[in-house]
């Protein structure tokens, strides 16, 4: 039998509360939780995936989820939260993009989403 390298799973018969129990018992522990801030962190809404009517691999979920979006972040700003608005891009030469660079190397390929393309612009609706 071949060397195992990485992680083996196991199971012990706890459920994932169980677990969590036992971790949260541990006077060892470092205390953690949701911090002290709420922030808002909306994720993507970049043309590649919002703009239907341009790439295919865009999507919508709800006709409105540009505009919902737009409602929470403005009511998070109005209660002094933190907007965050992230996007994905890729280097030209994709040297960056680790694993999904293998997947595929179509024109909608992850890895194709540059810098500066219109893939990887904000959705011009987004209220940023």
């Amino acid at each position: 039998m071949a060397e195992l390298i990485g992680t083996k799973m196991i199971s012990d018969g706890k459920t994932a509360r169980q677990l969590f129990e036992e971790v949260m018992a541990n006077p060892a522990r470092r205390k953690f939780g949701f911090g002290e801030k709420l922030a808002i962190v909306n994720v993507d809404v970049q043309q590649a995936y919002t703009r239907t009517d341009l790439f295919k691999t865009a999507y919508e979920t709800d006709p409105r989820q540009i505009e919902y979006i737009n409602t929470i972040s403005r009511l998070a700003r109005q209660r002094g939260m933190p907007v965050v608005w992230s996007r994905v891009a890729y280097k030209a030469d994709a040297g960056d993009a680790g694993v999904w660079g293998t997947r595929t190397d179509t024109e909608d390929s992850l890895q194709n989403i540059k810098y500066g393309s219109e893939r990887h612009a904000f959705d011009p609706r987004c209220e940023i």
